[in-house]
């Protein structure tokens, strides 16, 4: 009699887990993908997942306030939230480590100035940017490359850490397990 309530327990608390464990699951798989999607060598594309990649915040921020106090969609709307303002921070700092490269590469006289002598004497601004930019692409690149794959990997290793727990029904912030054990 006692394990039949047991089960009973258990299979209502599965039920009304289940919603919340659906819906992490999908902002999570959002999130992941939009992520992804900001690498990609295109501007258009990256201009789209930035917004969606925002409007997942603004999803994340909707859904934790309709939800219980230590519930499990709280709780995981929670780390992606937080997730989102550290990665904002770090993203601050990594911009600060690329532009000190820049400025590094060009007190070194690694970047090459001679593209723009025209422009300087009156010339057309576009072929010379263009010029610029085509002598200089490895350390443009390098540069992006200090700012922005820190963040993504930063990203994509809270947002797959939450999916796993998300994925065992299981809360991820710690605070709030021990909340609960109190």
């Amino acid at each position: 009699m006692n394990m039949d309530m047991d089960k009973d327990k258990q299979s209502s608390t599965r039920e009304i887990k289940s919603p919340e464990i659906k819906k992490c699951k999908i902002l999570y798989l959002a999130l992941i993908i939009s992520t992804i999607m900001m690498v990609v060598p295109l501007s258009a594309t990256n201009i789209f997942a930035g917004a969606i990649w925002l409007c997942l915040v603004i999803t994340a921020y909707y859904l934790r306030t309709g939800s219980g106090e230590y519930s499990l969609l709280r709780d995981h709307t929670t780390y992606i939230i937080r997730t989102f303002w550290i990665a904002n921070l770090f993203l601050v700092l990594t911009s600060i480590l690329s532009a000190a490269y820049l400025l590094n590469q060009l007190n070194n006289g690694q970047i090459d100035l001679a593209p723009l002598e025209p422009c300087v004497n009156g010339g057309n601004v576009a072929d010379c940017s263009l010029a610029f930019n085509n002598s200089n692409r490895q350390i443009f690149v390098n540069s992006a490359l200090i700012a922005i794959v820190p963040v993504i990997m930063y990203l994509l290793f809270r947002y797959i850490r939450g999916w796993r727990q998300i994925s065992k029904g299981e809360m991820v912030n710690n605070s709030v397990k021990r909340l609960q054990n109190i």
